[in-house]
């Protein structure tokens, strides 16, 4: 829609529905959005704090007031093995998202009825991640605390799903670090209170 330079007269309902309106940045919430938006138009959302513009198909997040928002990461079990449970971990997760950015973090307190599975781990992120294979599609540091022990592993994590990223020890058994998939028995032999820390950052899907 063009840009257009009024003169002295009397505005007309097509001047207001158009020129005015779908071009000033529009108070609402989540669920009364626009019926009919056209490209570019702009909204702000009470209920969410973001600000949204319309890109001719979908809303774009364009940016996020406030602070970050809470989620809760779950777990997924991957490749051949037992599985992995919660059980009664205590699980905590936040992020923040600027247009298809998204950073956040996430933690997993272990409890004494988890269940800790010889297959791989991967933990969930709060928005699906958009994957590509000419890119790395999620980076970030992961941290594993063996609390009998007092000591931290480092890792890292990656794009398993676009709902998991899977996670990673960093392994110096050969000449350089190798990843090595997290385990019932890697780093250590997991117990309650043991943690799992990360952070990451990626492009999502929407």
């Amino acid at each position: 829609m063009a840009f257009k330079t009024f003169v002295p007269g009397v505005l007309t309902s097509s001047d207001v529905n158009t020129f005015l309106m779908r071009q000033s940045v529009i108070t609402c919430t989540s669920a009364t959005r626009p019926d009919a938006p056209s490209e570019g138009m702009t909204i702000y959302e009470t209920d969410t704090d973001a600000t949204f513009i319309y890109s001719g198909s979908v809303w774009e997040n364009f940016a996020a007031l406030g602070s970050w928002k809470t989620y809760s990461p779950t777990i997924l079990s991957l490749n051949a093995g037992t599985d992995w449970v919660l059980g009664n971990a205590t699980v905590a997760g936040q992020y923040a998202k600027l247009g298809r950015l998204v950073v956040g973090n996430a933690q997993i307190v272990f409890g004494n009825t988890s269940v800790f599975g010889t297959k791989a781990l991967a933990i969930s992120v709060p928005i699906n991640v958009k994957f590509t294979t000419t890119t790395n599609a999620v980076e970030g540091i992961a941290r594993y605390q063996d609390t009998s022990a007092g000591n931290p592993f480092v890792g890292t994590n990656s794009y398993h799903a676009a709902t998991h990223i899977a996670l990673f020890v960093h392994s110096v058994s050969a000449t350089y670090a190798l990843y090595e998939g997290v385990t019932a028995t890697v780093p250590f032999t997991w117990a309650s209170t043991d943690t799992i820390s990360i952070n990451f950052a990626y492009e999502a899907t929407s």
